[in-house]
């Protein structure tokens, strides 16, 4: 996957999608809103936050939600898995 290149950047797509950390414990799934203007920035967006303790699947339905929604259907693959290197990440050793 060429993660680099002008398909994933912000520049080639209106529509982009953020996958982060948060200062706590869990996920922030962070979309631009189709009516938001390019000068908007935290309210042309919508974020979910995922706790921790959710698991991965709760991650994936949500990742899984936007492609169905038509949302960057094409950036699917990615999202899983950058979506579950970050719940592993998250995950302590018992």
């Amino acid at each position: 996957m060429n993660l680099h290149s002008h398909k994933y950047s912000g520049l080639a797509n209106a529509k982009t999608i953020a996958i982060n950390h948060t200062k706590g414990s869990g996920l922030t799934v962070s979309t631009r809103k189709p009516s938001a203007h390019q000068h908007q920035h935290a309210t042309g967006r919508h974020s979910a936050t995922i706790r921790q303790g959710s698991g991965s699947r709760r991650s994936m339905g949500i990742v899984a939600g936007q492609s169905k929604r038509n949302y960057r259907p094409d950036l699917r693959k990615v999202r899983f898995t950058l979506t579950s290197f970050l719940f592993l990440s998250l995950s302590q050793r018992r």
